[in-house]
């Protein structure tokens, strides 16, 4: 029996996140197919969670006080790498190749869109959900738009 290679592992988990995929109807009418991640991917691949969920978790209140250039830089990274991941088919790249989209071409009310699927605030069809994996949140008026925050220890 041959042991498998890191290659063995990233072919299977990508098949993984394709199957478990869904189409997404964004508001300008395209389709794409995205994975939405649960709370310890983001913890674990992105190194926080969106601030609606972070917020919800600490009962702090949502709010954009505080905010820097660096923040707003870092929040640009953070929402192409969420992209990269999320977004299955057809593939988003800041340095796109054939086939692939590049972010800047996304209309915001669509990157907000895929943000908010990507924190669980939204179904596929686009209804606002009250949970995250089945947990209530707050309120639709209490929200943000899910950018992201680190939980203090």
């Amino acid at each position: 029996m041959a042991i498998s290679t890191p290659d063995d592992f990233l072919k299977t988990a990508a098949e993984q996140r394709k199957k478990a995929g869904q189409e997404l109807r964004l508001p300008s009418g395209l389709t794409v197919l995205a994975w939405q991640p649960s709370a310890e991917w983001w913890m674990l691949e992105v190194g926080r969670l969106p601030q609606t969920m972070a917020a919800k978790i600490v009962g702090a209140p949502v709010n954009g006080a505080g905010l820097t250039a660096e923040s707003v830089v870092e929040f640009a990274k953070w929402t192409t790498r969420v992209l990269e991941a999320v977004v299955i088919e057809p593939k988003i790249r800041l340095r796109p190749g054939p086939g692939e989209v590049d972010p800047n071409v996304i209309t915001d009310d669509d990157l907000g869109f895929l943000i908010r699927f990507a924190g669980g605030e939204v179904t596929p069809s686009g209804r606002d959900l009250d949970g995250f994996s089945g947990e209530r949140r707050t309120p639709p008026e209490s929200r943000d738009s899910g950018g992201p925050v680190a939980l203090a220890p």
